[in-house]
C-alpha cells in the first residue's frame, strides 16, 4: 500500500512537473511571436471596460483605435496595454475609461473570480508577470490551477498551429441593438439600488501602474469618462469617485473629460450603463469634431470646451444628421 502511494504521489509531481515546464515553454514561444500590431494610421488609443467599448465607434473617429472589452479590469488591461504600447511606437495618445464603476471595492472579488480568471488568464498568461499570477493563485487557488491548464493546452495549440494573432482577443468597439431603458427605470423605482461606496485599492493601484507606464513611454494620456443615464445607481458614488479622481491625477500631467451628462434621448441607451449604436454614433461623431475641428486636446480649458459644446441644440444638430 505504501508503495502505491508513494507511486500516484511520484506520478502526480512528474505530471505537474511537465505542465509547468510546458506552460513555460509555450508561454516564452508565444511571448516572442505574439502579434499585438494595430493599424499604422492609430495614433489614438482607447483603453476601458464596456462603457468605452459600447460608446465609443472607432469606425467615426479619425486615427482612433478602440481596445476596450466588456468586463476587463485594469488588473488584465495593464498587461495588454503594455504589449500593444510595444509594437505600436505611432501611438501617441492614449484615452483611459475611468468611471463611477471602476472604484467598486467589488472589483477585487472580481479579479479573481472564475469567470474571469478562465476568460482572461488563458490569454494574457504569457504576458502576465510573476508577482500577478501569484495575485490570482493566492485568491483564488483552484480557479486559479483550472486556468492555468486552460492556459497550457491554448498556448501549446497556438505553438502547434504558429497562430499568434491576439489583434482579434484585444478588444474593440461593440455596437448594441438593444434598449431596456423603460423596463430598467421601471425595476428601478420600484426596487432602488444603493450603490456600492467603498473603494477598490487594488484596481485604483493598477490604473495608475498604466498611467506610470504612459508616462514612462511620453505618451499623452486622459481619463474620459463616457455618457451614463442620469439614473444610474453607481452615480450615488459621485463624491468618492471625484476624491479618487483627485488623488489619482494629483501631482500627474493627466486630465479628466468627463462626458457624463452628455445629452442623450432614452431611445439611444442600450441599458442604464451603456449607450447603443444611436448613442455611439451620436456621441462619436460629435466627439470627433470636438478633438478635430474645435480643437479640443489643444484647448486651454478642455472642460469647459466639453461643456460649452453639449448643449442640447448643437448635439440635436448631430442627431439630426445621422438620420
Amino acid at each position: 500500500m505504501k508503495k502505491f502511494i508513494t507511486r500516484i504521489l511520484l506520478f502526480c509531481l512528474l505530471f505537474s512537473t511537465a505542465i509547468i515546464l510546458t506552460f513555460i515553454v509555450s508561454s516564452k514561444i508565444v511571448n516572442k511571436k505574439a502579434n499585438f500590431k494595430i493599424s499604422a494610421d492609430s495614433k489614438y488609443l482607447i483603453l476601458g471596460h464596456s462603457h468605452a467599448e459600447c460608446a465609443l465607434n472607432d469606425s467615426l473617429l479619425t486615427n482612433f483605435k478602440n481596445v476596450a472589452a466588456s468586463g476587463e479590469l485594469y488588473f488584465y488591461i495593464y498587461t495588454k496595454f503594455q504589449e500593444i504600447l510595444i509594437q505600436n511606437p505611432q501611438i501617441e495618445v492614449v484615452f483611459i475609461e475611468f468611471t463611477n464603476t471602476n472604484i467598486k471595492k467589488s472589483k477585487e472579488k472580481l479579479i479573481s473570480s472564475n469567470n474571469h480568471v478562465y476568460w482572461y488568464y488563458p490569454s494574457y498568461s504569457p504576458f502576465m508577470n510573476v508577482k500577478d499570477q501569484m495575485f490570482l493563485l493566492k485568491h483564488n487557488p483552484f480557479g486559479f490551477i483550472d486556468a492555468f491548464c486552460i492556459a497550457t493546452r491554448k498556448n501549446t495549440h497556438r505553438v502547434q498551429t504558429s497562430n499568434y494573432d491576439f489583434t482579434n482577443k484585444i478588444g474593440g468597439y461593440l455596437s448594441l441593438k438593444r434598449n431596456k431603458i423603460d423596463s430598467l427605470l421601471a425595476a428601478h423605482k420600484k426596487s432602488p439600488v444603493e450603490a456600492e461606496k467603498e473603494i477598490s485599492d487594488v484596481e485604483t493601484n493598477y490604473l495608475e501602474k498604466i498611467l506610470s507606464y504612459c508616462e514612462k513611454h511620453q505618451k499623452k494620456v486622459y481619463l474620459i469618462r463616457s455618457p451614463q443615464h442620469p439614473s444610474l445607481p453607481i452615480l450615488a458614488n459621485e463624491k468618492i469617485f471625484q476624491k479618487v479622481l483627485k488623488k489619482i491625477t494629483s501631482n500627474r500631467d493627466i486630465q479628466f473629460l468627463d462626458f457624463n451628462r452628455f445629452p442623450l434621448k432614452n431611445s439611444e441607451y442600450a441599458d442604464l450603463d451603456h449607450l447603443n449604436y444611436k448613442g455611439a454614433t451620436l456621441f462619436s461623431k460629435w466627439l470627433n469634431d470636438l478633438i478635430f475641428k474645435k480643437g479640443l486636446l489643444q484647448s486651454k480649458d478642455k472642460q469647459k470646451l466639453i461643456q460649452d459644446n453639449m448643449i442640447p441644440h448643437i448635439v440635436a444638430s448631430y442627431r439630426n444628421s445621422s438620420k
